[in-house]
């Protein structure tokens, strides 16, 4: 994946291809494997793909940029983070915290061992989710404890 770039360093064309160049230079002719300073001779320059950033999949997704920008030298395309829409961002928060509360319930059976103090704790601080300020987007949640 390559950008064309007006000699100041504006974009003209992206995506362009190496088949573009040979196209647009006729009829100058061009190696199999064109090699990275002779397409920065012409103002073509590779493009990579960033690293996905790391997001909160029950909260947010990430959305390809559309066009690559200029970092540190070097073409490269991101990502975007943008929040979902809150009503499926609450759902997504309270299903991911029923299903941590349901596999503690047999604890609290009362043919089970008596559930520990800490256990309580963290089936509390579960079911307290929602009222944290950042809910839904941005929740604490609990560590397990360990026995």
């Amino acid at each position: 994946m390559h950008i064309k770039t007006t000699p100041n360093g504006q974009v003209e064309k992206f995506p362009y291809t190496t088949q573009d160049l040979r196209r647009d230079k006729l009829p100058t002719t061009f190696p199999k494997d064109i090699p990275d300073w002779m397409l920065a001779e012409n103002d073509v320059y590779p493009v990579t793909r960033a690293d996905r950033p790391a997001h909160d999949e029950l909260t947010q997704f990430l959305v390809r940029d559309l066009a690559p920008a200029l970092t540190d030298g070097a073409w490269v395309i991101g990502y975007t983070v943008e929040n979902i829409p809150i009503e499926d961002a609450v759902r997504n928060v309270r299903q991911r915290r029923e299903g941590l509360i349901q596999k503690t319930d047999w604890m609290a059976l009362s043919d089970s061992p008596d559930m520990t103090e800490s256990w309580k704790e963290y089936r509390q601080a579960l079911r307290d989710i929602t009222s944290q300020s950042s809910f839904p987007y941005s929740v604490e949640w609990p560590t397990k404890p360990v026995s």
